[in-house]
């Protein structure tokens, strides 16, 4: 799939003028961002944005690589067949009206040419790809995701706009996270999800693959490849549609049929993805597992200023089945009220120095697989310069180090040191705990 993603030219069949056509969008988008040749194909039109625009992809002054289609459903096949005529190996089509529809037909139809002139696609119904990483926004989202390690493949792609918004909006706690790939399936009528499991597999800009997923239509072929992708590197399956309800309502969205949320768990596990069960679960496990790897062990170390955070982190750890054994250190490093089990409780007027300390003395590599750093923010508390701390050690420990800098307003500058450190941080315990927990199901597979 190197030609989908790294494509020498770019067509747009469909390109508009008009601002609230998707064509305009997704034209105007890769005239922004990508380095190479990109043509805008249009019979109604002779330039758009200054650049000559062509009535068909039989006229284009040099083959593309990839042709993104928007125009009405009824024209796509006409279109594919041109693409195939013209030597175009890809086209993403955006237009919807397919098989979510009811077109069962059209969609058929559509797939059977593609075959004949030997196209491959993606969609219909869909909201494109990104590759970040060269700047190829070959979407109609308003803008592309930060570059970096993870990829996304969704069969929803209002989700994909989401993330993106999400990563770009500059929120602290998403700093210094990227993706590689961004890819809306929509009806998967050809290309699904194991050819796309296949290519990442082996792609080098990928570290952990991220899947939203409604139905599968080639189970077996399906788990073959997760199999394969999971033995390289973290695959995390969210699963829509896990409920009765939620499977009627998949059926209207990409025509797909849901299947048993339980049986997907399974499935998925026994092949060695990570299965979760929400959007912000999912992109918790992938930020850790993407910045800092997963725990060398089942033993965790807390070091907390706070005795209710250590606590609800405790519980949290423990009910995901991981060990808190004690630390083995000289407890005379910390004033004689601070508490030296597990969590290290350096308590509330603890500077940045104590939490060193801490850390030196208590955080054997040897001895724990995995360290959640907790802070609150209090009178004296140093969220910066303590942070800075954490990110020096953290560049010495072979397992994560986990940042909970509790709080928003006074931590925040805190959570950019940490992020920008390559520490990932959690607004929570439990949020920080359930993260850890995937990395380390992850951990096992290896």
């Amino acid at each position: 799939m190197d030609r989908l993603f790294h494509p020498n030219a770019v067509a747009v069949v469909g390109a508009s003028r008009d601002p609230s056509k998707v064509g305009h969008g997704i034209y105007r988008n890769l005239l922004r961002d990508f380095d190479g040749p990109v043509y805008p194909v249009n019979p109604k039109a002779d330039e758009l944005m200054g650049r000559r625009c062509y009535p068909s992809l039989l006229e284009l002054p040099e083959r593309v690589d990839l042709a993104v289609i928007a125009v009405p459903a009824r024209v796509v096949p006409e279109v594919v067949c041109e693409a195939g005529e013209a030597g175009v190996p890809y086209c993403v089509v955006i237009s919807a009206g397919f098989s979510e529809a009811g077109n069962e037909d059209l969609e058929r139809e559509l797939v059977r040419i593609a075959r004949k002139v030997g196209v491959r696609l993606v969609g219909p119904n869909c909201l494109g790809i990104i590759n970040a990483r060269i700047g190829l926004n070959a979407s109609f989202a308003a803008e592309s995701p930060p570059p970096g390690n993870i990829a996304f493949v969704t069969q929803s792609g209002a989700l994909a706009t989401s993330v993106i918004d999400w990563f770009s909006s500059g929120d602290v706690g998403t700093v210094g996270v990227g993706f590689s790939k961004f890819v809306s399936l929509g009806n998967a009528a050809d290309l699904d999800f194991p050819d796309f499991l296949e290519y990442l597999s082996k792609d080098d800009d990928t570290d952990v693959v991220v899947l939203y997923l409604e139905g599968v239509k080639d189970g077996p072929r399906f788990l073959d490849a997760l199999s394969e992708c999971a033995g390289r590197k973290p695959v995390i399956v969210l699963k829509g549609g896990r409920t009765e309800a939620g499977a009627e309502a998949v059926g209207t969205h990409t025509g797909s049929l849901a299947g048993s949320g339980d049986v997907y768990e399974g499935l998925v596990e026994g092949e060695g993805g990570i299965f979760v069960e929400g959007f912000e679960e999912a992109f918790d496990a992938a930020k850790l597992l993407a910045k800092a790897g997963p725990p060398t062990s089942e033993r965790v170390l807390i070091v907390t200023n706070a005795g209710g955070g250590g606590i609800l982190a405790t519980d949290a750890l423990h009910e995901l089945g991981f060990e808190l054994p004690e630390p083995e250190g000289d407890p005379s490093v910390l004033p004689p009220e601070a508490a030296t089990g597990n969590p290290v409780d350096v308590l509330g007027d603890a500077d940045a120095e104590r939490y060193r300390v801490a850390l030196e003395e208590f955080a054997d590599p040897d001895r724990y697989g995995a360290v959640m750093v907790i802070l609150t923010p209090q009178s004296v508390t140093e969220p910066v310069k303590t942070a800075r701390e954490v990110v020096e050690f953290a560049e010495e420990f072979p397992g994560p180090v986990i940042g909970v800098w509790m709080g928003r307003h006074s931590v925040a500058l805190g959570i950019r040191v940490l992020e920008e450190g390559g520490v990932p941080t959690f607004p929570s315990p439990e949020r920080a705990a359930r993260a850890l927990y995937h990395a380390a199901r992850w951990a096992e597979v290896l």
